[in-house]
Parts: structure tokens; C-alpha cells; sequence
């Protein structure tokens, strides 16, 4: 689990998969839950994320905008097109000017 705000919200990653693309590609799709413990609704999107592999920062490959209401989770999917190489690497969440990280092995 990842404590991003400091303020009772987090994201928990459920399931992670890899499934391959193209011969130089595959897809990473992580299950995220979000947890809002606020007293007022916040934005759950693939803009908060961001994997580092080696030199490379990448931002997710689809779409996910939803709201989550106060005091509520949710879940989505976060995608990132990937090398089809094992790497290590971390997911960065970023909300506002606060952000956590999780180290990830990518086989």
C-alpha cells in the first residue's frame, strides 16, 4: 500500500500482469484501489502515475479518469507499454505536491 497523501487517501495495488504486445513490447496493467478517507471527492487518473525503468520515465499508456467519493474506494487500471526485457523499476504516484514510490521487478 502506498500512503500518498499523508491525509487518510491511499492506493493499494491488487494485481499486476504482464501481457505481451508486439515482439519489442509487452503491457504491464496494474489493478489499483484507491482509498478516500476525505470528507470530499478527489480524482482517481492515469496522470498520478508514473513508472522508471533504467533512464526512462513513462507515463500510463491508457486513460483512467474517475472520481472517488468521499470516504469510498474504487478500483482501476493503470497500463504502462513496456520493453519485453525483465527490468527493475519504480511506480511513482503523485497527488498534489506529495508522492510515493514502490520498487518494482518486472520479469
Amino acid at each position: 500500500m502506498i500512503d500518498v497523501t499523508g491525509d487518510r487517501s491511499d492506493y493499494e495495488i491488487l494485481q499486476s500482469q504482464v501481457e505481451r504486445l508486439f515482439p519489442s513490447q509487452s503491457c504491464l496493467k496494474l489493478t489499483v484501489r484507491m482509498t478516500n478517507g476525505k470528507f470530499f471527492p478527489i480524482n482517481f487518473w492515469a496522470d498520478s502515475f508514473r513508472l522508471t525503468l533504467g533512464a526512462d520515465t513513462l507515463a500510463p499508456s491508457n486513460a483512467l479518469n474517475q472520481i472517488v467519493d468521499a470516504n469510498s474506494t474504487q478500483t482501476g487500471e493503470v497500463a504502462f507499454t513496456i520493453p519485453n526485457a525483465p527490468a527493475n523499476g519504480s511506480l511513482r504516484i503523485r497527488m498534489g505536491d506529495i508522492e510515493g514510490e514502490l520498487t518494482l521487478q518486472i520479469c
